[in-house]
């Protein structure tokens, strides 16, 4: 069994890995800031952060945005998703805003409405160590989720 954590419980080791990955965010979206001003949420953790979860126990979590263009496909531009496992100190990009990497399921990102989303993460092989998850999400106006 292992403790897994957000962002808001991680050491401060992930800090430089999130401002980094901000920084990409902005040129990798290539959409310009200004169609909406609300920014997307990252919400609903299950389990709920700092929970005893096994190996092999998938993380789930919804990301919405309630301020978008009807007229677009998606809310989204980019949703990028981080693991960091405090123990070891090793990073993996889960998500990379385009694809889920080798080890990470590529159903995992399941469509509820145009902006709503939830994503159920399992990685094969499960969890080595308590991992804490990272997601930036950027809709479609530029804004980076809070």
């Amino acid at each position: 069994m292992a403790n897994y954590n957000t962002l808001a419980h991680a050491d401060a080791g992930i800090q430089n890995a999130k401002n980094d990955m901000e920084t990409a965010i902005w040129y990798i979206s290539g959409e310009a800031p200004g169609i909406d001003t609300v920014p997307p949420t990252v919400e609903n953790f299950s389990p709920a952060p700092g929970s005893t979860i096994s190996r092999t126990q998938p993380i789930s979590f919804t990301v919405a945005d309630t301020d978008n263009d009807p007229a677009l496909p998606s809310a989204f531009a980019l949703i990028a998703i981080l693991v960091y496992f405090p123990a070891s100190g090793a990073y993996e990009v889960a998500h990379d805003g385009y694809a889920f990497a080798p080890g990470y399921s590529a159903s995992t990102l399941t469509v509820i409405s145009i902006s709503n989303r939830t994503v159920v993460l399992r990685r094969q092989g499960g969890w080595p160590s308590s991992p804490t998850i990272r997601v930036r999400v950027v809709d479609r106006g530029g804004n980076i989720d809070g």
